[in-house]
């Protein structure tokens, strides 16, 4: 007999090798710069000591190396500089700066393609903060800074989440241009934040949110252009806000929410455009709730004071609410075609007031037979001039007040 033994021979798996993402970060002739590579890169920054000339250290993350270094070394690079330049590259990177209060001159973030997180903190800036991304899903957040030239931030084919928080700046540019490919929805977040000039924010496409609290600026200026392909809300929250100036919102298409609360401002102007592909959906009453498949557009205005004008132009369905309002100069409501509906309550109007509907004929359901109307809503409102209400398909005044010309 004989034996046959078989050998089993075991062969060592080629060992894969993750590569880390690498990050060069050097001080060179007053200027911090950094510059990552086009893999991941995960990375804070914060300064040594009060003491300038300490330099700032470095700490990455385990997948993240600082100019070459063992991946999550931290690295202290030593210097004092004046401006800052970042330029993260490629991947989906976070980097986050706690500046300590040291105060810089001009400071510019590139993003490049990836979904990048940028988190600045403590910084002191006596010109201005540039930032400024090609795509992706990007998210800048600002929390006690002051930049003594301003803000600019500009998307450039991707998405854009900017929050601000406790900050101090000239003036803010944020703008966020034609988004490729699919429709990606932006946000902007202000709040306990002083603009000694203007806030502006202007979306060219895609859906755009944005709530302003507790903030300070000369004028404000929101405007959302035309969305591209399906039709998609936006929204604007205008809170415990006071512009020196006007507050502008223009929107070119797509519904929009628009909420202004216990703010105050010179003069005010809310433009909502023509609806692409709109259905003949109405909501009749006020207190309705609102199906977000409906292109119907909202405002409501409350507990709020206009020292100039108030100017309201709508071209599509929209649903209206003013409360608890003071407008010093002339009001203007004109909310044109489609379906709408308007409460003017518990209000002051000192200047002349103009209060228009739609010109659309009635429309019946065929799910509940009921009526898709224009619809004014008035009382406890005092007016010191002329009145004119015209070109609604019903009327109702709480007060039991003739329905006319005041």
């Amino acid at each position: 007999m004989i034996n046959r033994r078989t050998h089993l021979r075991i062969e060592t798996l080629d060992r894969r090798v993750m590569l880390a993402g690498d990050v060069q970060i050097e001080i060179v002739e007053d200027q911090l710069q950094i510059l990552g590579d086009s893999l991941d890169n995960r990375f804070a920054i914060e300064q040594v000591s009060r003491r300038v000339a300490d330099g700032i250290r470095v700490t990455p993350d385990e997948s993240t190396s600082i100019n070459g270094s063992k991946p999550g070394l931290p690295v202290i690079i030593a210097g004092s500089y004046q401006n800052a330049f970042a330029r993260l590259g490629g991947g989906n990177d976070e980097f986050k700066w706690n500046a300590a209060r040291h105060r810089t001159s001009t400071v510019q973030v590139e993003t490049g393609e990836g979904d990048d997180f940028v988190i600045l903190e403590n910084l002191r800036s006596s010109d201005q903060l540039q930032f400024s991304n090609i795509s992706g899903e990007d998210h800048l957040s600002l929390s006690e800074c002051r930049f003594d030239r301003g803000i600019q931030a500009i998307a450039d084919g991707g998405a854009l989440d900017v929050t601000m928080q406790n900050v101090h700046a000239l003036d803010a540019f944020i703008e966020i241009d034609d988004i490729k490919g699919e429709l990606l929805r932006s946000s902007v977040g202000i709040s306990d934040t002083k603009f000694e000039g203007f806030v502006r924010i202007d979306s060219e496409s895609g859906p755009l949110d944005v709530t302003v609290e507790n903030t300070r600026a000369a004028s404000g200026y929101i405007k959302i252009g035309d969305i591209k392909g399906e039709s998609s809300r936006s929204s604007v929250g205008i809170s415990d806000t006071k512009f020196e100036g006007f507050v502008r919102i223009d929107s070119e298409s797509g519904p929009l929410d628009v909420t202004v609360e216990n703010t105050r401002a010179a003069s005010g102007y809310i433009k909502i455009g023509d609806i692409k592909g709109e259905s003949s959906v109405s909501r009749v009453g006020v207190e309705s709730k609102l199906d977000e498949s409906d292109n119907v557009s909202t405002i409501l205005i409350t507990q709020s004071r206009f020292i100039g004008d108030l100017q309201i132009d709508s071209d599509s369905s929209t649903r209206t609410r003013l409360s608890d309002l003071r407008v010093d100069g002339r009001t203007n409501v004109d909310l044109g075609s489609g379906n709408d509906s308007l409460a003017v309550l518990d209000s002051l109007f000192a200047g002349v007031a103009v209060f228009r509907g739609g010109t659309d004929l009635d429309v019946r359901s065929d799910s509940d037979g009921s009526l898709e109307l224009d619809v004014f809503v008035l009382g406890g409102n005092r007016f010191r001039s002329e009145v004119l209400i015209d070109q609604w398909e019903e009327v109702i005044d709480l007060d039991g007040a003739p329905v006319a010309n005041h």
